[in-house]
């Protein structure tokens, strides 16, 4: 081979290789989810913001159980100041196939707690209802510490979240 065709082979073969690994602007840090800043912009907000977001609805929740029968209140809306979802259960809702982004709503359990039920959905804003996670693919003692694979057909969804209070900083 020429010094040339061995030239324009190198070229040709690193061409292919930097279109295969998807040339970016930068690099993503190792255990960094990669993502777009437009898209996340949209979504933020200051911390003070936040804050007093969070503050207001502390004070609405406390306002609205003087103004209503406690008993009723505790037992059938028990309503939490946040709750919490590690990075694995995030993980998994957005690498679903089609999945642009998650939707959480807002629902009650048998004890009267509301809780917040995570779905991905697409790029249309549909969600994306199926399985998640098959549990053949899970230890026996990861299946046996949630419900989530219960057999009441149609999909799952993340919930399950860790309630504040009581864990909570």
């Amino acid at each position: 081979m020429t010094p040339n065709r061995t030239l324009i082979a190198v070229a040709s073969y690193l061409i292919v290789l930097l279109a295969m690994t998807g040339c970016k602007d930068g690099h993503t840090p190792p255990g960094e989810i990669p993502y777009d800043k437009e898209r996340a912009k949209v979504h933020l907000i200051s911390l003070k913001r936040a804050d007093r977001y969070k503050d207001d609805y502390g004070t609405t929740k406390l306002e609205v159980r003087k103004r209503c029968d406690t008993s009723f209140f505790d037992k059938n809306f028990d309503l939490p100041m946040a709750e919490m979802f590690n990075r694995d259960a995030i993980a998994l809702l957005l690498n679903q196939k089609g999945a642009d982004g998650i939707r959480v709503y807002f629902g009650k359990d048998s004890l009267g707690q509301v809780r917040l039920v995570l779905l991905p959905v697409d790029k249309s804003g549909k969600d994306i209802r199926q399985v998640l996670l098959d549990y053949r693919s899970v230890t026996q003692k990861a299946a046996a510490q949630t419900d989530g694979f219960d057999d009441e057909g149609g999909g799952q969804a993340v919930e399950l979240g860790q309630r504040c209070p009581t864990i909570c900083n």
